[in-house]
């Protein structure tokens, strides 16, 4: 079982002079972003743009713009030294090493080490020779110094990513814990470090209030409003800004920062406002996974998720009438709400999955806008309200 000790909990404000949401909130007072890029630069905004473009959004998408590829490798970084730092207060005395291990070697660099990839890499350890099986030995008290004593840089603030999750933390009135997880989520997705993911992956929990207390320590924040970002109504999850879910099997730390392209589109586009970040996240792509093109055979659906689940997705990618039952568990899966299936009786038939998509994140953006609660009432008016 896993032990969550508060105990020389290690937090931002002690790993750097500033804290996470200084970092997130400082450009209020620094240069705006329109005079750190270039116009003309990719990535910036064209300020000779046709006239008869629309003023709230930019003419063309954006490709990875160098400074927010740094300010997500930076933070990256911070990101596995806090782990490392909590490292045995939130996994197991037994599992411990494995994660440990992948910590040491990613900051190898940093302590001028040379790590030797092995000869067969991803081999699982029961099919290594038996000289290989030897379990590392890494004392948690020497390996949380050693993390102690790592100074990274500072992130560049100046950069579309600081700004974009500024600007969702005001229009929606997120909390603290919400801008983290979304900053997190965006790190470890647009990273994809092979290091990062096995870490993540290696950490498991036995429910989800073990997983909220793990996930308090790293983000610094009460467990109660960790709670809330996952719990339903997830209005980050119902504005497709995240993927995460609290019921996935196994258990694991990344299970909590699973990104959605929306989420990394509208944080690395250069917006001209507030407005036209707005317009752009609705216009966003879903679920790819259930376009009929997209060629995911049926019984994967059945790998994913749990079979009432799965028939949903089937329904969904091979263009058949969803049923009552099918929007019940799309609606679970969205947004967190448990609704009985006969109050979804007379949408059956007459309502798609990207229509359920839309009116939820719809329903919670526009609540969360005028800080209203999520209710089951307004995500029931906000389906019927979409279909034709």
């Amino acid at each position: 079982m896993c032990l969550i000790a508060s105990k020389h909990r290690a937090t931002f404000a002690c790993l750097y002079p500033m804290n996470l949401l200084t970092w997130l909130t400082a450009q209020a007072a620094g240069p705006g972003l329109e005079t750190d890029m270039s116009p003309k630069q990719t990535g910036g905004v064209d300020k000779d743009a046709e006239p008869n473009a629309d003023p709230t959004v930019a003419p063309y998408g954006v490709p990875p713009h160098p400074a927010n590829e740094a300010y997500a490798k930076c933070m990256a970084a911070v990101l596995m030294k806090t782990i490392g730092m909590n490292l045995s207060s939130i996994t197991t005395s037994e599992n411990f090493p494995w994660p440990a291990i992948q910590i040491r070697d990613y900051f190898a660099e940093h302590f001028g080490e040379h790590i030797e990839a092995p000869d067969k890499q991803n081999v699982p350890k029961f099919l290594l020779p038996p000289e290989q099986r030897v379990t590392p030995v890494i004392v948690p008290a020497a390996f949380r110094y050693r993390m102690d004593l790592l100074e990274l840089a500072i992130p560049n603030q100046a950069c579309a990513v600081v700004r974009n999750l500024d600007w969702l933390t005001e229009v929606f009135h997120l909390g603290q814990a919400e801008q983290k997880v979304l900053l997190w989520t965006y790190v470890v997705n647009c990273q994809m470090h092979p290091v990062i993911e096995g870490v993540m992956s290696e950490i498991q929990f036995c429910n989800e209030l073990q997983a909220y207390a793990a996930l308090s320590l790293l983000l610094d924040e009460p467990e109660s409003e960790v709670a809330k970002c996952f719990a339903a109504p997830c209005r980050l999850r119902g504005m497709r800004l995240i993927d995460s879910h609290p019921w996935r099997y196994p258990l694991t730390l990344d299970s909590f920062f699973q990104g959605t392209e929306n989420l990394t589109d509208v944080l690395e586009v250069v917006h001209y406002s507030r407005a036209g970040m707005l317009q752009r996240l609705p216009e966003l792509s879903l679920y790819w996974s259930m376009l009929p093109d997209a060629g995911v055979p049926n019984e994967q659906f059945y790998r994913w998720f749990k079979p009432a689940m799965a028939e949903a997705c089937v329904a969904t990618a091979n263009n058949q009438p969803l049923t009552a039952a099918h929007i019940e568990e799309l609606v679970w899966w969205l947004i967190g709400y448990r609704l009985p299936a006969g109050q979804f009786e007379p949408l059956a038939g007459n309502i798609d999955f990207v229509t359920i998509q839309k009116a939820i994140q719809r329903c919670c953006m526009e609540r969360s806008r005028h800080e209203q609660v999520i209710t089951q009432l307004a995500v029931m008016q906000a389906l019927y309200a979409a279909v034709p």
